[in-house]
Parts: C-alpha cells; structure tokens; sequence
C-alpha cells in the first residue's frame, strides 16, 4: 500500500468511502480526508491528535491496519529504489533516507496541493455574475439563519477547531471490527467545506450519504445545533454548498 491507496487525485485526495480499508482490506474507524489545502492545516486527523505533516506523515506506516510496514519496512523499501537514493542524496545530502527525511519530503508535497479559485472567490473578486441567485441566497442562510458559519467560519470555511457533530457511530453498542483511536471528548475536527460536493459521504465515518441528507440531519431534533428551514431554504443552501 502507498499513501495514494487512500489519497486518490480523482477522488479530491480521498477515497469516497464511508471508512477507509487499510492493509489487508480492514476496514477502520473513521473515512480518509481530504489532502485538498492540508497545507493550511494547524492539526492533523480527524481528532486533530498530530501538530504538523511533518508530525503526521509517518503515523500510518506505524499503525498495524493502515499501512502497517514500520519503520524498518519503510526505510528498506525506499532504500532498494535508486531514484529514491538518488534523489534524497541530492536533496538531504548530510542525511539521504531516514525517517526524518521521508517525512519532510511528503509533507513539501502534501503543501502542494492546493485547490484551484471557486466561484465564491471569484464573486468576492468583483465578478458578480460567478454566484446564481440561488447561491447568493444560500450564502446568506449559510452566514444567518442556518448557522453555519457557527464553525465553518474563515476563507476555508472550516478547518480548525472541534465540534460534536451529533452524529453517533456506526459501531456504538457493539464490538469494533478494529480498535477505535481515543476520543474523550466525542468532537471531531471541523472540515473545511471548500470543494465539499466533490467528497461524499459525510461525517467522520461516513454515516451521511450526500448533502441533502446532511441537512436532514441538521434540521432534525438530534442536531447539536438544531436548524429550521424550509424546502426553499434548504435548495438555496445546496446550491451554495455545491459552489464551494
């Protein structure tokens, strides 16, 4: 397994399952984020338990059920390509491939991928005509009456910070297939919503199919933040949701 195993480029650097699949076809706890803009990440996961890529990077080779290979599995394997020799030779020249190194190399690239401008960025640039009525309304409901903005605030609407999401787990009551990460607090970092359509399903184990179905859960009495809209109300927050 690499990195890409689960980061697929077509599938906006996710996998569009519910819960990831790591070595051997298990099946994990929580689904892959997105690497969209990771470059502006203060923390990793979805518990936000790493500081940094470089913090963040090594984790899954570590883990038995996700990549699974270790340290020693790692540096043996990057050691018999030589376009890996050759090229942190060039690049670490006092150190070549250790751990340190690997780490520093996927994180540079992980902070390239960075998402192209949107429609709302466009808008907010003067080009007035890059937002439908509908969407502009949207906007609106997503700043006021529909709370949004409560967490999925800033130019990323999201990416910081923990909330409860009220959404349970599919696994509570019941034994897990694998062994669930802590979660004392029973938050979950906020995602950011910048290309949010391109990444169903939804929620921290994909229990949410599409956005529609987000809003159902956000306007029913299970909510942590209860919302009230009508149809109307609901089409135009869609068609916001889907400029993002």
């Amino acid at each position: 397994m690499s990195c890409q195993s689960c980061h697929h480029p077509g599938d906006a650097w996710s996998d569009g399952l519910p819960r990831a699949h790591g070595r051997g076809g298990a099946v994990l706890p929580r689904r892959t984020p997105s690497l969209v803009d990771v470059a502006y990440e203060t923390t990793l996961f979805r518990d936000g338990r790493a500081s940094s890529l470089e913090n963040q990077a090594l984790r899954p080779f570590f883990h038995p059920l996700e990549l699974g290979s270790g340290g020693r599995g790692l540096l043996i394997a990057a050691g018999r390509n030589p376009n890996y020799r050759k090229s942190f030779e060039t690049i670490f020249p006092a150190e070549g491939i250790n751990l340190s190194t690997i780490a520093q190399a996927l994180a540079a690239y992980q902070r390239t991928l960075i998402a192209s401008p949107n429609a709302v960025d466009h808008y907010l640039d003067g080009h007035q005509e890059a937002l439908s009525p509908e969407a502009l309304a949207g906007a609106v409901l997503f700043k006021g009456k529909a709370q949004c903005a409560t967490c999925h605030m800033g130019w990323r609407f999201g990416g910081t910070g923990f909330a409860i999401n009220g959404v349970l787990s599919r696994d509570k009551g019941r034994k897990l297939d694998v062994p669930a990460w802590p979660d004392a607090t029973g938050r979950f970092k906020v995602p950011s919503l910048r290309g949010v359509s391109k990444r169903p399903p939804y929620m921290h184990a994909g229990q949410i199919e599409g956005l529609e179905a987000v809003l159902d859960h956000y306007t029913s009495p299970r909510a942590p933040i209860r919302i009230d809209l009508s149809p109307d109300e609901i089409r135009h927050l869609i068609a916001f949701l889907r400029v993002l």
